[in-house]
């Protein structure tokens, strides 16, 4: 049976002179997570404020790829193999 994992993915947009640039950020989504932590953590990557009338954010809850959950858990088992 397979475990369906998924994180929280949090994306800040800013509307430019050039068009629109993106920055993101992944939490845990069992872990309590400090929204205004990341929404500065965002503009800041962005280079702009949170005030900013034309930087946004949102976040969704997304599933991670069955192919890369198994990826994580044959380097876990070869990193505890090698200890």
């Amino acid at each position: 049976m397979n475990k369906n994992y998924s994180i929280n993915l949090y994306y800040g947009y800013q509307e430019g002179e050039c068009g629109i640039y993106h920055a993101f950020e992944a939490t845990d989504p069992l872990e309590n997570c400090d929204d205004n932590k990341i929404e500065d953590l965002l503009s800041e990557m962005l280079d702009t404020t949170p005030d900013d009338v034309n930087f946004n954010c949102d976040s969704m809850c997304i599933r991670i790829p069955d192919s890369l959950v198994k990826r994580i858990q044959e380097d876990a088992i070869t990193a505890m193999r090698n200890n």
